[in-house]
């Protein structure tokens, strides 16, 4: 199964069964550019954050970057 398929997925279940297995965080707190590389930072709820920081958590943090365009459209 693809990568994109399976977040389907799970957001279905998600809206199925009222669990939170897919989080969107898209509250862009900071983006810098340095040289050829970049940085962007999310803010994320503070619970998410402790888990993540204390690696107490069975989470993978994606970043997606999407054109909005093309989205709005669907």
């Amino acid at each position: 199964m693809r990568f994109f398929e399976k977040l389907d997925k799970l957001n279905q279940h998600d809206t199925e069964h009222g669990t939170a297995q897919i989080g969107i965080c898209n509250q862009v707190v900071a983006v810098n550019k340095n040289g050829s590389n970049g940085t962007v930072t999310i803010g994320v709820p503070g619970e998410v954050a402790q888990e993540l920081a204390l690696q107490q958590n069975n989470k993978r943090v994606i970043l997606l970057i999407i054109d909005k365009t093309e989205f709005d459209k669907l």
